[in-house]
């Protein structure tokens, strides 16, 4: 009767065991961090992201500044007015001035505009960056975000399984069934597994409010996924294989990154600088003209057309007009021109140097997520199911009388980092897939 309870008893343990194991193995976990309905996918992050970061506002309001600036660099300069006088001390004598004088700016209002433009430009391509620096970051941290999840709920899944071994072992444990020894072990391995879930919770709680900090929520606010890290996965790897396979399109995609575009329009910028301070050296010309009305008179007096006598004065109404010349003769601008010859080499090398960061991080991100993609492959090929296999055998094992508790937990323990290593790996995976993304200069 007693071995027939006992049978009974381990049983009832057996099925805990491969109930745990099973469910190890699956992803589609239940937890109040997914929303398959409600929740948000990682590229509506993204747009929340770019539309909420005051970094990028600040880089937007930045072109309107570059813009303003090159709608005043295409204004001409403001003709000036002179008006003066003069009077002799003691004397009835006097004159009065008016003038006007015109600057023509003959080669420096089209080289200062040309510079503005060049630097709104720039302005423009800093705000790409800054957009596709922020993109790669949320995605990124969704990443990190859903592999936690990820982990908790496997860990939450083993811990339940772990309990329910514990709480059979110690039924049996009253029967005489199983020695104290095993519930014990049982027991230590439920609680390693409890704190285990309440160290990886707190793991995706300080992912997520790092998460919302990216795109610009409160801490306190709720923020749910919608799509597991597998899912994912599904979604964006065949977008990525198909990229590249296009060996075209990924040259001309790296040509086209923010961070290399924007070191080209850097080159341009300063090539603009140099060709204004060459500018600037150059002669220039101001148009004057100048109105000059001169009352004179003296002691004596004369005698007018009708005879009579009248003092002697006359007013002269005089025009002149002219041009003035500034001539480049001691300086031609030679410290600002040579400053902005080096700063336009200085630019280049920095392009260069761009570039094959670009083309090095390029290949470097496909290395990765071609290496993941192969070992992810493995896990999903089989080596799962041959963990849960291996495990079933050890508890049959146990249920026989050949093993002991300790194979069980051994082999559950083994099941466990399975899971751990798999998780690890599918991130890796969707790192290296933001990677290639990013690399391939990818915002939305």
């Amino acid at each position: 009767m007693i071995d027939s309870r006992r049978t009974a008893q381990l049983g009832l343990v057996m099925a805990a065991l491969m109930a745990g194991g099973a469910h190890a193995l699956g992803q589609a976990v239940q937890t109040p961090y997914l929303d398959a309905e409600h929740g948000i996918t990682i590229e509506e992050l993204v747009t929340l992201a770019l539309q909420h970061s005051p970094d990028v506002a600040a880089a937007v309001a930045r072109v309107d500044i570059a813009r303003g600036n090159v709608a005043q660099a295409a204004l001409r300069a403001n003709p000036s007015i002179k008006v003066g006088g003069a009077t002799e001390i003691g004397g009835p004598d006097g004159q009065i001035v008016a003038g006007v004088s015109w600057p023509l700016e003959l080669f420096r209002r089209d080289a200062r505009t040309d510079a503005a433009r060049r630097e709104a430009d720039v302005a423009v391509f800093d705000v790409r960056q800054r957009e596709w620096d922020l993109a790669a970051a949320v995605r990124r941290q969704a990443g990190i975000t859903l592999a936690a999840i990820a982990r908790v709920g496997q860990l939450r899944q083993q811990n339940a399984a772990a309990r329910d071994l514990r709480d059979l072992i110690a039924a049996s444990v009253q029967t005489g069934g199983k020695p104290r020894l095993d519930q014990d072990l049982a027991d230590l391995d439920a609680r390693g597994l409890e704190a285990a879930v309440l160290r990886q919770d707190g793991e995706v709680r300080s992912a997520l409010i790092t998460l919302k900090g990216l795109i610009g929520l409160d801490p306190a606010a709720d923020l749910t996924l919608r799509r597991s890290l597998e899912e994912e996965l599904a979604a964006v790897t065949p977008l990525t294989a198909a990229r590249l396979e296009d060996q075209a399109a990924l040259a001309s995609a790296v040509a086209e990154r923010p961070d290399v575009a924007r070191a080209a329009a850097r080159i341009s910028l300063a090539a603009a600088e140099r060709h204004r301070a060459q500018q600037n050296g150059r002669f220039d010309i101001d148009l004057t003209a100048d109105y000059t009305r001169t009352d004179t008179s003296f002691p004596q007096r004369g005698f007018q057309s009708d005879g009579t006598l009248a003092p002697v004065s006359n007013r002269f109404h005089m025009l002149s007009f002219g041009a003035s010349l500034a001539l480049p003769l001691l300086d031609r601008n030679q410290g600002a021109i040579g400053a902005a010859t080096a700063s336009e080499r200085a630019a280049g090398r920095d392009r260069a140097a761009v570039d094959l960061v670009a083309r090095t991080g390029l290949a470097a991100a496909v290395a990765r997520w071609s290496a993941a993609r192969q070992a992810v492959a493995i896990y999903t090929g089989g080596l799962r199911d041959l963990g849960a296999r291996t495990l079933t055998v050890v508890q049959e094992t146990y249920r026989l009388g050949r093993g002991s508790l300790g194979d069980v937990l051994a082999e559950r323990r083994r099941l466990v980092e399975i899971d751990a290593s798999y998780t690890d790996l599918l991130r890796d995976l969707y790192e290296a897939d933001v990677d290639v993304r990013y690399a391939l200069g990818v915002i939305r």
